[in-house]
């Protein structure tokens, strides 16, 4: 049954005049006649008793005009979820840390060139809470380290792979130096991202040497702005991947780590497995 054959009974048993019926919806009188006549073909049974002077439903006809009056209003209510949710769909919410995301925003940039129907906020997020943030929907998705990755819940899709170096206020006598170790850094206070684990900062530790872990002091920060704070204020030394804000600073210099090992820090996109954000699915095709 069309919808719009349902939709012009009910203006037609609601008004009992098919001239009327004919203005509201902007259709002609012997449209409107045929319209019924097609309904009371496909029912098997007549809707309206007409005469000259008057239209009336019949029995059948008022049992079938309380029915169709609640499931045009059914109709209309299911059209109106599903736009909205048609729409919540084409937005994303990216949470930002504020490093190692460029190849997410170029990515970004492409999604939004190629679908102007989504719509994007880019939301500032600190390491403690993201991950919270994601599993709720709060956000649809953000990087982070798989570590703290709950893959029970959540989709690690990896996106930076990069060398850790020492982040310096530029008049530190470090800054000075074409690299550094870990064991030269031991005497500054360690500026660190928060954690959701507390065991991440045990391993933290672990870069350095048995005899120093125990006088390090650890200043965890839960952001990328409060560690730029802290390093323009001479207040400690970061450990991160290059780039981000941490390098755009005049007061700050990156100066690489010497080490047996390069240690690599790798950082990923992080989203719920049983995601239906439709935007969100699109951003993955320009990803994988």
């Amino acid at each position: 049954m069309k919808v719009d054959r349902l939709d012009c009974f009910v203006q037609v048993a609601k008004t009992l005049n098919f001239s009327k019926s004919a203005e509201v919806l902007h259709l002609s009188q012997p449209s409107i006649s045929r319209i019924i006549h097609l309904l009371e073909q496909e029912l098997g049974f007549d809707l309206f008793e007409r005469n000259r002077n008057q239209v009336v439903l019949t029995k059948a006809g008022e049992i079938f005009y309380s029915h169709a009056r609640q499931l045009l209003c059914e109709y209309q209510v299911a059209v109106e979820e599903a736009r909205k949710a048609s729409q919540a769909g084409l937005s994303l919410k990216v949470g930002v840390i504020g490093f190692a995301e460029a190849r997410l925003m170029k990515a970004l940039e492409q999604l939004t060139r190629d679908e102007a129907s989504v719509r994007l906020e880019m939301i500032p997020v600190d390491f403690v809470s993201e991950l919270n943030q994601v599993e709720t929907g709060e956000i649809d998705c953000c990087m982070m380290w798989p570590q703290d990755v709950n893959p029970e819940r959540l989709e690690y899709l990896e996106m930076f792979c990069g060398e850790t170096q020492a982040y310096l206020h530029v008049h530190h006598p470090l800054a000075k130096r074409e690299s550094v170790t870990f064991d030269e850094l031991a005497s500054m206070p360690q500026i660190l991202f928060a954690r959701r684990n507390p065991l991440r900062y045990a391993a933290y530790l672990e870069k350095f040497s048995p005899e120093l872990r125990e006088n390090i002091v650890l200043t965890p920060v839960k952001d990328v702005p409060a560690s730029r704070r802290l390093l323009e204020l001479n207040q400690g030394v970061i450990l991160a991947p290059e780039g981000g804000i941490l390098a755009d600073s005049p007061l700050i210099k990156a100066v690489p780590i010497q080490a047996d090992q390069p240690e690599l820090i790798r950082l990923g996109l992080v989203y719920r497995r049983d995601s239906q954000n439709i935007a969100l699915k699109k951003l993955l095709r320009y990803l994988k």
